[in-house]
C-alpha cells in the first residue's frame, strides 16, 4: 500500500461528525422557522449554508485535509477555500437564528448561565464582533 494511499484513508471521522451534527441542528431549526413564518428564511439560506459547511468539511476533515503536508498548493488551496468559498457561504445562511432554534429545548435557559455581573461583561466582550 502506497503512502499517499494511507494518508488518504485517514481523514477526520470526528470533524465529519461535528459538521453533520451542525447541519442536522440548523435544518432542524431551518424547519421550525419555515413552518412558522414560511416568508423568514428562504431555502436558498439552507443551500448556502449547506454548501459552506461541505466546502469546510472539503478543506479540513476530508483526505485532501491529510495531503496538505505534501504540497504547499494544497495548503494554500484549502485556506482559499476556507476564506473565499465556505465563509461567504455559511454567513449567507445567516445561522444563528436557524441553529439556536434548532437547538433541543433543553439547552436553551431563559437566564443566562453567566448571570453575575463580571461573567456578564466577559460574555458581553466575548460576543462583540471586534473580538470574533
Amino acid at each position: 500500500m502506497s503512502e499517499t494511499f494511507v494518508h488518504m484513508q485517514s481523514w477526520s471521522l470526528p470533524f465529519a461528525t461535528v459538521t453533520i451534527i451542525a447541519e442536522l441542528v440548523y435544518l432542524r431549526g431551518w424547519l421550525s422557522l419555515r413552518r412558522t413564518f414560511p416568508d423568514l428564511i428562504g431555502g436558498w439560506r439552507l443551500a448556502a449554508f449547506t454548501t459552506g459547511l461541505v466546502s469546510v468539511w472539503i478543506a479540513g476533515g476530508s483526505p485532501l485535509a491529510t495531503l496538505d503536508h505534501r504540497s504547499l498548493t494544497i495548503h494554500m488551496i484549502k485556506h482559499l477555500l476556507v476564506m473565499t468559498v465556505a465563509a461567504p457561504l455559511i454567513l449567507a445562511g445567516e445561522p444563528t437564528f436557524p441553529l439556536v432554534c434548532g437547538l433541543p429545548k433543553l439547552l436553551i435557559k431563559n437566564q443566562s448561565p453567566l448571570a453575575n455581573v463580571p461573567a456578564a461583561w466577559l460574555e458581553r466582550c466575548l460576543r462583540h464582533p471586534r473580538f470574533c
